[in-house]
């Protein structure tokens, strides 16, 4: 309530009175006070009850001492009424039921005749709520979390929640960094029972770490122990990441990642000796000194496996609990045993099943004897599976992606599986399962899928530059998520110097229960290669795609579909068009093709949002075998992400695509491939690498080709300060990549500007392959994927274009 509503109170509101009661029935502040309280009103009760030694029927009831509220509103709380017959015994019961509700500092009941006399005292009200002096936090949100914490504006005062709320903020501030913050409040009383409570912040400044040592380390060098902190003295990111600012919760997670570190390279008996943090003569910054005894490094003597595996078989078990002798005791690779052996016992429905790393450590010869012990306890069910975190995505999307079924036995590969289809739906930044026992039940399970929801709906607007094309537009909106269905629904339209396309595409992963998807797109393109000074060709394609893909088991499927598709092509009237496009056209400009398209897939990524483990393959072949226009092409895509630590992911990809007519056809020119720029070799222009002829006229035109190859390797790692964000991250690059084309419509080899043959595979020589190196930035933005790259071209040819700096947004890999 605001001041003027509580001084404006009437009978009527007494509802509203009783409801901001109920808020505070819980509250662990209110109950502790009242308890404190409670004994002298209980002897003033007593006592009274001692003069009245039968019980007597209430004609009334008497509220007095009220200041603030309406008498009305005590009533909702007493646990007699009018015409009930009042017995001594009762005052008790309505002293608690009272003090229960929160609002009265001091209660008091006695008889006058036969009414029911009750004295009440009621507790300051807050009349007004301030903060002051907070820059740092949002004071909206703070306020709200106070509210819920039950202390606002029109709640019931308590001195003791007051203190705590101050305690709570300052340890706030100490977390952020801010830790010479104060926080103090002002309470002043008003009429009516009413305070009005300010709390005061002095923020003061963050201290900056100005020096870090490390003493009585040997084994691992400082700066190595540095590397392992999170804190750091003036990083490079610093001023992004802010890790140059102390805080103690940080500095706690530092201590403990160090002691795990030495834990993992055999140093068991490692302690830190001493631990300072002082501050630096001006107030301004803070030293961190630690000091550290590593002890010697301990080694694993042998291990063994103990306990009854129950049915499972063991030497399946005992592959798990294998560790080299005499290598290095590490607390991480002991963890991954566990994981490994309780994985293996899960998977056979012993999804409580305890695994236990039980050493025996020889302090004088520093060898550990390891023993294994396995209690796979009861098999165990799932009684329940739970989805969290979904506001917009329907459950039975995610759930059709389980493979972990209720009232089924537990399985730990099944759940993992599932996890895994989960996040590879692409809809999730984050996806986490945990199993939960039921409580009561020693053979039962709650699975609980939780995740994090990223927007599906993109729009995507690309601006490019190159030194051919100019400024360059493009613009889509797609849903992946239609309404949360798993659905996919998106409208494309590019436009540059060149290019004018507009796709619709719909998408249907489960068009039957058995997960037969269906894909559909009508399209329609045209593109002026002159504008690129590519060649100077116009095209225009109108064509439909689909296709229906069917899953032969959890990870293949293979895909069936069609794409007739209409390519009228016009050639420049002034001899600026390559000598092939030109022979190729003898016959006509507009050419009908009906291409039957099949394909296979193989997916085992982990996320289809940032995937840091697992593969992709894809294998598709397209044949035209009526039409206009005869030819086959086969591509074939493989993507392999392989984690090298915590946050470091090795990334490969590779594309290997060949097109040749048949039936006494050439492939057509007007599906030839092109490479160059983001999504084939970076550091090179767009389409601007490759086979070149040389027009009438003595332009140079690029010609594309029918068979490539392509191949990226990226080193993904966190961008500083954001190590726990999938969707931002930097990588370093190195790609490869080859063009060339099929024979011309006269069956002979097509020839280059510089007289090279074009239409042989060559590796090396004058179109053989181009390489680049650089570094780059990828991040998941709310308008789709952006991909920035920089880019430096090895093994140019002559008529390859450069363009070192390049983005897009879109892309993938």
């Amino acid at each position: 309530m605001s001041v003027s509503q509580i001084a404006s109170y009437k009978p009527a509101k007494a509802l509203v009175a009783l409801a901001v009661a109920g808020l505070f029935v819980s509250t662990p502040a209110m109950a502790k006070t009242a308890k404190v309280k409670k004994t002298p009103a209980t002897t003033s009760a007593t006592n009274v009850a001692v003069a009245v030694p039968q019980g007597v029927k209430l004609t009334d009831i008497l509220v007095q001492g009220l200041q603030r509220s309406d008498p009305s509103a005590v009533f909702g709380f007493l646990p007699v009424k009018v015409g009930d017959t009042f017995n001594p015994s009762q005052s008790q019961d309505v002293i608690k039921a009272l003090y229960a509700s929160g609002l009265y500092e001091d209660v008091s009941v006695g008889l006058n005749g036969s009414v029911l006399v009750v004295k009440l005292a009621e507790r300051p009200v807050v009349a007004d709520f301030t903060i002051k002096g907070m820059k740092n936090f949002d004071k909206k949100e703070v306020s709200q979390n106070l509210k819920n914490y039950g202390f606002a504006q029109g709640y019931p005062y308590d001195p003791a929640l007051l203190e705590k709320v101050k305690t709570e903020l300052q340890a706030m501030y100490a977390d952020a960094g801010l830790v010479n913050a104060k926080v103090t409040s002002e309470v002043k009383e008003q009429d009516r029972k009413q305070v009005a409570i300010t709390i005061n912040v002095d923020e003061g400044q963050y201290l900056k770490i100005k020096k870090i040592t490390v003493e009585g380390n040997k084994a691992i060098s400082t700066g190595k122990i540095r590397s392992i902190m999170e804190l750091n003295k003036n990083g490079l990111f610093s001023w992004y990441s802010k890790d140059s600012r102390f805080a103690p919760e940080r500095f706690k997670a530092d201590l403990d990642a160090i002691r795990s570190y030495y834990y993992d390279k055999g140093y068991l008996d490692f302690e830190f000796t001493n631990v300072e943090t002082p501050e630096t003569a001006d107030k301004k910054g803070i030293e961190i000194k630690m000091a550290v005894s590593e002890g010697e490094p301990y080694y694993v003597n042998s291990i063994a496996l103990r306990g009854d595996t129950r049915g499972v078989p063991v030497e399946e078990v005992e592959k798990f609990v294998k560790y080299k002798q005499s290598a290095v005791y590490s607390r991480s690779k002991m963890s991954d045993i566990v994981a490994n052996v309780s994985r293996r016992l899960g998977d056979d429905g012993y999804a409580l099943a305890k695994v236990d790393i039980v050493p025996s450590i020889n302090k004088s010869t520093h060898l550990v004897d390891v023993v294994v012990k396995v209690e796979p306890g009861e098999r165990v069910y799932v009684r329940h599976i739970n989805v969290l975190g979904n506001s917009r995505t329907k459950d039975e999307v995610i759930r059709r992606e389980a493979r972990q079924m209720e009232s089924s036995l537990y399985s730990a590969e099944r759940v993992q599986l599932s996890r895994d289809r989960i996040d590879r739906l692409g809809y999730f930044s984050e996806a986490t399962v945990e199993t939960v026992p039921v409580q009561g039940a020693n053979n039962q399970v709650d699975v609980n899928y939780s995740v994090k929801e990223v927007p599906t709906g993109d729009l995507k607007l690309g601006l490019g530059y190159s030194t051919s094309d100019k400024v360059s537009l493009s613009g889509s909106i797609n849903e992946n998520n239609f309404m949360g269905s798993g659905n996919s629904l998106g409208l494309e339209v590019d436009t540059s110097s060149s290019s004018r396309n507009a796709t619709i595409t719909t998408r249907n992963p489960y068009m039957t229960k058995f997960g037969v998807s269906r894909d559909f797109s009508i399209y329609y393109r045209k593109y002026d290669a002159s504008k690129l000074n590519i060649s100077d060709v116009k095209y225009t394609t109108m064509g439909v795609n689909l296709s229906f893909g069917v899953p032969i088991s959890e990870r293949h499927k293979i895909f069936l579909g069609i794409n007739p598709e209409r390519n009228k092509v016009v050639l420049a009237s002034t001899g600026s068009v390559p000598p092939s496009y030109e022979q190729y056209t003898q016959g006509g400009d507009t050419f009908t093709t009906y291409a039957l398209t099949a394909g296979w897939s193989y997916d085992t990524r982990d996320s289809g949002f940032a995937p840091s483990r697992g593969m992709l393959q894809r294998l598709n072949a397209e044949v035209s075998p009526f039409g206009d226009v005869h030819y086959y092409k086969a591509s074939y895509q493989l993507q392999k992400f392989v984690p090298i630590s915590k946050y470091l992911t090795l990334a490969f990809n590779s594309q290997f695509d060949y097109g040749k007519g048949y039936g006494g056809q050439s492939f057509p020119f007007f599906k030839n491939l092109f490479a160059g720029g983001i999504g084939s070799i970076r550091g090179f222009d767009s389409s601007s690498m490759g086979p070149t002829q040389t027009t009438q006229t003595g332009e140079l035109a690029y010609i594309g080709g029918s068979k490539r190859v392509i191949a990226n390797l990226e080193l993904q790692f966190p961008f500083p300060g954001m190590t726990k964000n999938r969707g931002v991250r930097l990588f370093t690059f190195a790609d490869l990549g080859g063009l060339w084309s099929d024979n011309g419509a006269d069956g002979n080899p097509i020839l280059d500007s510089d007289n090279c043959n074009v239409s042989k595979i060559s590796f090396s020589g004058c179109n053989g392959l181009r390489y680049s190196y650089g570094v780059g930035l990828s991040w998941a933005s709310p308008i789709g994927p952006l991909k920035f790259s920089y880019g430096i071209p090895i093994n140019k040819k002559p008529h390859d274009k450069e363009q070192r700096f390049q983005f897009q947004i879109g892309t993938s890999f």
